[in-house]
């Protein structure tokens, strides 16, 4: 006899079986006969008649004529003496949404039909036991309150008669001491469960040893409380345990403060399994089985939070692509359909390295993925399609073969218009068939709004092509200051595009679609030919200032880029060392290794090097030290914050650091004389900002230089006018 049997003989359970088939019922009855007392109901009129506190289990058929077996469920949850008798679910219908429906029906598992033998029977005693812990609770919670009740009474004999509770519960039992946290009673079965003696326990180890990390701040509250005023702490609550081998365990915990000792009696019962069980089912429901990824059920569920955050909040933009693998059948029908499975589960896990931790990824079934993300606007959920298109550049390895492919996707982006999951489902759907119509590896976007925008960027580009070839770009220069005599150490290069229609264009809205369409190339180097004539034109009359350029990450990568700078310096008779090349530590953090060999040919060359914008990025200190860079400029954000003792702190941490690296430090977007005055205090060497200056043309850069010259301060130690 196995030890199912056994278990299952021990009390034998009334199990009430469901089902409008009658040889569905007589199959049961066989099987489970010698097991369990069975009751029977043809439908589920006559299912709500049988049911009573005395019935163990229901095995419940989910379809049947009348009322169905959700509905059943619904009711039983509903009827006080039977809300807690466990239903399992038995039928041939495979539909998560359905499946959804039994669970928030009170449904605790589902068994396919046709069943397996072994799969049911482990099931049912898993829920037998789980229905027999639930008792034990009752019980033993009716006898912890009689015997809270009758504490005063028994005090005078209240250990001996507390051990012998310990000793003779079938369930782990505790006692705290609420001034030391220390244990101070245990009883076997809290020793078993979690793996130590009563002689390592008792009076020796806190109660935060037996508690997952997870919840130590959640237990320490809890204690507190209980210290304090042991009426206003919950009596019972679940919480993770932490077994000797840090196992973690799923607990129930039943707390009753006892005054007279200054302590609090717990009593334990392990949840692990019923938990396991439940995320089990969960994942069934809501996770695809082949790549483990959230099904549409779960996309949808996601998808209406972010439809209700849209309503409520109109700068929130979420977009949802569709994705479909192309020539797919070509694959199965090729390799197989195993082969096919291979390949879906590997693009699974490309889609998943590629998307952020907001971002949702779903498997849709067959070839169908679909991608829920957060977005600025259109053009990052362009840019976003675009990268998936990336991912499959590269070929896919299955069984010894090289797959190439390519993707199509449908995108839809958020709008007020919509209030279910249902029409961006429609409208994705619609999207995606119309890019698989234009060919292989394309997107298209549904919305015609969204579109026109794209076709703004199209427009822009043009134009800025156009102007490139026009020369429609001007540089003005903002002056970069000595903060210790307030003289101007030089000038920093910034780009403004004068449009003949539309004014000054923003660098912001230009600069992106010039690094997208690599663009910035010959606009970069417009820039370095301009500014470094420029530069020389001031040092011509004996003055050492140098000119501060942004390179772009596009820029930085260029193959080319060292040939550029070379000839650029060349051609206008500038020495390097009045040219100072600015990135950000984005770029430079991006390939850290790579970038520390590009560095280094530009310091060959002779010119400095300055990090942008540093503190918004990722830099690690480790590279920021082999890397080759003269200047660190702190980003306005952190100059912004001067005005606190924490701002102050941070900015003096970075100040600090850049002292024992040995490289000059330049505070960007000064706006006071206060942040002045803070900045010497703290020895920063430059700073830059609208307090000295707006960006100038070069007339008026011009002026500033004679008005302030290298010669004598620019400022004097007094707030300018």
């Amino acid at each position: 006899m196995s030890n199912d049997d056994t278990q299952m003989q021990e009390n034998t359970p009334k199990i009430l079986v469901v089902d409008d088939e009658l040889i569905n019922r007589s199959m049961l009855r066989k099987f489970l006969a010698s097991r369990a007392e069975i009751l029977e109901a043809e439908d589920g009129y006559q299912a709500l008649e049988l049911a009573s506190s005395e019935t163990d289990l229901v095995l419940l058929d989910l379809m049947m004529e009348g009322i169905d077996g959700i509905e059943v469920c619904r009711r039983l949850k509903e009827r006080p003496d039977t809300k807690e008798v466990p239903v399992i679910f038995i039928s041939a219908v495979n539909d998560p949404k359905v499946k959804a429906q039994g669970l928030e029906a009170g449904g605790m598992d589902f068994v396919d039909k046709p069943f397996d033998r072994n799969e049911l029977l482990s099931r049912i005693n898993i829920h037998l036991t789980l229905r027999n812990q639930a008792i034990e609770i009752k019980k033993y919670t009716q006898e912890l309150e009689e015997l809270v009740e009758k504490r005063t009474r028994q005090l005078q004999e209240s250990e001996k008669k507390y051990r012998t509770l310990f000793e003779t519960s079938k369930s782990a039992m505790l006692l705290v001491d609420t001034e030391s946290g220390l244990l101070t009673m245990a009883n076997k079965e809290f020793c078993d469960l979690i793996g130590y003696t009563r002689q390592e326990v008792e009076n020796s180890l806190h109660f935060l040893n037996f508690v997952h990390p997870d919840d130590h701040e959640r237990a320490r509250k809890y204690f507190d409380t209980s210290r304090q005023d042991a009426g206003t702490a919950p009596a019972e609550f679940e919480i993770k345990g932490l077994t000797r081998e840090e196992k973690k365990l799923h607990l129930y915990y039943k707390v009753a403060a006892i005054p007279e000792w200054n302590s609090l009696v717990i009593s334990i019962f392990d949840l692990t399994d019923k938990r396991r069980v439940e995320e089990e089912l969960r994942q069934r429901t809501f996770y695809n089985s082949l790549t483990g990824l959230p099904n549409s059920e779960l996309f949808k569920n996601r998808l209406k939070k972010s439809i209700q955050t849209r309503q409520e909040d109109q700068g929130y933009f979420f977009a949802v692509i569709f994705i479909d693998l192309d020539r797919f059948k070509l694959v199965n029908d090729s390799l197989g359909h195993q082969k096919g499975d291979e390949l879906i589960s590997l693009m699974a896990k490309r889609l998943e390295r590629g998307v952020k931790k907001r971002d949702t990824v779903a498997h849709f079934g067959g070839d169908d993925f679909g991608l829920l993300i957060e977005a600025e606007d259109l053009p990052e959920a362009a840019l976003r399609a675009e990268k998936i298109k990336d991912q499959f550049v590269e070929p896919f390895e299955i069984a010894g073969n090289e797959i190439y492919t390519t993707c199509s996707m449908g995108i839809v982006v958020s709008s007020q218009d919509y209030s279910e999951p249902e029409e961006i489902f429609r409208d994705a759907d619609t999207a995606l068939h119309r890019a698989k119509s234009t060919g292989p590896g394309n997107y298209v976007v549904f919305d015609p709004q969204m579109h026109a925008q794209v076709s703004d960027l199209l427009q822009l580009e043009t134009e800025l092509r156009k102007a490139i070839q026009q020369k429609e770009f001007v540089l003005y220069y903002q002056p970069i200051y000595n903060l210790a005599d307030l003289r101007i150490t030089g000038f920093e290069a910034l780009i403004r595009w004068i449009h003949p229609e539309k004014g000054m264009v923003p660098p912001n809205v230009f600069i992106p679609i010039a690094e997208e369409t690599e663009l910035i190339n010959p606009l970069g180097e417009w820039i370095l030919d301009t500014a470094c004539r420029q530069a020389r034109k001031w040092n011509k009359g004996g003055r050492e200032l140098t000119m501060n350029i942004n390179l772009s990450g596009v820029q930085f990568k260029d193959k080319n880029l060292i040939n550029v700078l070379e000839n650029t310096f060349r051609k206008n008779s500038i020495s390097p060392l009045h040219i100072n090349l600015e990135l950000t530590e984005s770029v430079v953090m991006g390939d850290a290794e790579e970038s520390i060999n590009t560095l280094n040919k530009i310091k060959k060359l002779g010119a400095r090097l300055s990090i942008d914008d540093f503190g918004t990025g990722y830099s690690s200190l480790n590279y920021l030290q082999k890397f080759p860079i003269d200047n660190l400029k702190i980003d306005r954000s952190f100059i912004n914050t001067m005005e606190t003792q924490s701002g102050q702190e941070l900015v003096r941490a970075i100040l600090a650091m850049t002292q024992s690296l040995g490289i000059k430090a330049v505070a960007e977007g000064i706006e006071t004389w206060e942040q002045v005055k803070l900045l010497q205090e703290l020895n920063c060497n430059l700073g830059q900002g609208y307090h000295f200056s707006k960006p100038l043309d070069e007339e008026s850069a011009d002026a500033l230089l004679q008005e302030h010259n290298t010669d004598s301060p620019a400022m004097q130690e007094k707030e300018p006018s």
